[in-house]
């Protein structure tokens, strides 16, 4: 009788074992699958066009030859994308306002992605319009005109200064 407590002890023991590897495993993998969603949500909303934006950066293109770098931008502008498809920007300087509140519309081109972005003076009765090619460079929005009123090109870079409020 001896002998057989001894082997249930023994088996007890391999059955503690052999759960607690499977929790630690079980554990593990826990870990893993929510650190991977949490990246995951960061990398979306790192590379979403929505939130507020300022300039930080221009390329104004080539001088002759030779090609200008981008040059840093101090206090730059800035601009919130709205999710329900509105905008506000203290850019244009043609308004009275010193906020512009418009509406933007996202759009692809072949395998462009195009923002339009439009708005209306108090004192004018028309409505402007600029499109923008838009792209990312590490965790930057890069927006360049599409329809170039830039003689040799330009763009312009903003950092994310923080995520789209909720705005109705």
């Amino acid at each position: 009788e001896q002998s057989k407590k001894n082997l249930n002890v023994g088996s007890d023991n391999n059955f503690r074992q052999t759960n607690m590897k499977n929790m630690i495993l079980i554990l593990s993998m826990l870990f893993f699958v929510i650190g991977c969603n949490e990246e995951k949500v960061n990398e979306q909303q790192e590379n979403s066009i929505y939130g507020t934006w300022q300039l930080k950066e221009q390329w104004l293109g080539n001088v002759g030859d030779v090609s200008v770098n981008w040059t840093s931008v101090s206090n730059g502008y800035t601009m919130s994308l709205m999710k329900n498809n509105s905008f506000s920007s203290t850019e244009f300087t043609v308004c009275q306002n010193s906020v512009n509140n418009g509406n933007l519309t996202l759009s692809q081109n072949e395998s462009i992605n195009l923002i339009e972005i439009s708005f209306q003076c108090d004192s004018r009765s028309n409505q402007l319009t600029r499109t923008y090619v838009y792209s990312f460079e590490n965790k930057y929005l890069v927006l360049s005109p599409y329809s170039n009123p830039c003689d040799e090109g330009c763009s312009f870079k903003y950092k994310k200064t923080a995520d789209s409020p909720v705005r109705k």
